[in-house]
């Protein structure tokens, strides 16, 4: 399915709300970027101006009537839309010798939902051709684009949303995953199988709101990577979410037994101790390079620097004031030395905040927890309020439960 490749928790959702640009797109884009390909490189590289850094290529504009919660509604609107990201990425492929390979594979798999999405089967298949021969691993080139050419397979074969679509997606898509080096895929197998409870139409509809429709500018236009997560977004809509108990019945057949369904606190191998009396261990200082530290954590352990106090003057003469504990900076960059952030933000308890890393986290690793389970009704409910509230308090909880 047209899944974010989240390597993450939801909770990657996390990054501050600002105007998204070529080389800072927020997390939700690598949460709904497309691993497929295309093939139409047909000029040769040495013709091509090379591009080694993404915000070297060209940023591409479009106007947009309305809200972005229209133009997904409107097949009009979309079409219009979809087919001038699709004019500028293959006239980019064409035009750019893109060193990037990840790159790449994002633009041809932006390309891909919309040939699928626009009857171009056969097309939609170079793409996934292409994108194989992109991929470094092994891995990645065998699953790459398994579920696009089920959707293509059941396409062709029966009506969307017929029966016989639905028996023939699921069909393709099983004598594609049984073929695999089974175990080697459990792990994306598992991660493929969770997307199924995280991208629901509850939380697309609350992206779409929350995260994206601010960054319309007041002109009336967006910029190319809010448009290529708009067609992502009616891919999943009209394509994947439909077909996603077909996929769930798929992924248990080939998991089987191997899922992990242990309720038990699934970070307990983690716990470590030193022995009692241990004879040998002496205390070290270890440095914490983070975006932050929570020093409740870390009572009657915290290094204190002895030739410095909180006077605002460099006592110990080493080029900086008030180090008694090491260094800070504020977002703005100026060294301080009080707390960063409060829990007190949060807009839920920390109770509840820990329920939420620990669903999420549960979703990820296909353990089925209470916590997992609560996790997969809330995404499936989430309002745009929600969200907002939710993608905050992920925000500043992040930087404390990392440590």
């Amino acid at each position: 399915m047209k899944r974010a490749v989240l390597q993450q928790d939801i909770a990657r959702f996390e990054s501050k709300r600002r105007p998204i640009t070529r080389y800072q797109h927020a997390y939700v884009f690598l949460y709904l970027s497309i691993m497929l390909g295309c093939g139409f490189l047909s000029t040769s590289a040495q013709e091509k101006q090379v591009i080694t850094q993404v915000n070297e290529l060209p940023n591409h504009v479009y106007a947009i009537n309305g809200s972005l919660k229209e133009t997904l509604e409107s097949k009009e609107a979309f079409v219009h839309l979809a087919e001038q990201v699709r004019r500028d990425i293959e006239e980019d492929l064409r035009t750019y010798d893109i060193r990037d390979k990840s790159e790449t594979r994002r633009l041809l798999g932006v390309l891909s939902d919309i040939y699928i999405l626009s009857g171009e089967y056969e097309r939609a298949r170079t793409t996934i051709r292409e994108i194989r021969s992109l991929q470094s691993r092994e891995i990645d080139r065998q699953i790459s684009g398994l579920t696009s050419e089920a959707v293509i397979d059941a396409r062709l074969a029966a009506e969307p949303g017929s029966e016989g679509y639905f028996t023939a997606y699921r069909r393709s898509l099983l004598t594609k995953l049984t073929a695999l080096s089974y175990p080697m895929f459990t792990d994306k197998i598992i991660e493929m199988n969770k997307d199924l409870d995280i991208y629901t139409q509850s939380l697309l509809a609350a992206i779409v709101s929350q995260s994206l429709e601010p960054l319309i500018t007041s002109s009336g236009e967006i910029d190319s990577y809010v448009a290529q997560q708009l067609v992502t977004i009616r891919y999943m809509l009209d394509i994947s979410i439909p077909l996603n108990k077909t996929s769930r019945e798929v992924y248990q057949i080939i998991l089987g037994n191997n899922a992990q369904t242990d309720t038990k606190e699934s970070c307990a191998f983690l716990d470590f101790s030193l022995p009692p009396g241990c004879s040998n261990c002496k205390p070290i200082i270890v440095a914490v390079w983070d975006t932050g530290i929570d020093f409740d954590l870390f009572k009657g352990q915290l290094f204190k620097n002895k030739g410095e106090k909180a006077d605002n003057i460099d006592n110990d003469n080493n080029g900086w004031m008030d180090d008694i504990h090491g260094l800070a900076f504020d977002l703005n960059f100026n060294q301080i030395s009080e707390q960063l952030q409060s829990l007190e933000d949060l807009n839920c308890t920390v109770s509840d905040a820990l329920r939420y890393v620990k669903g999420n986290h549960d979703i990820k690793v296909g353990i089925d927890s209470k916590e997992a389970s609560s996790m997969k009704e809330f995404l499936e409910q989430i309002t745009p309020d929600e969200f907002s509230r939710y993608q905050s308090d992920m925000n500043l909880f992040g930087i404390y439960f990392h440590g």
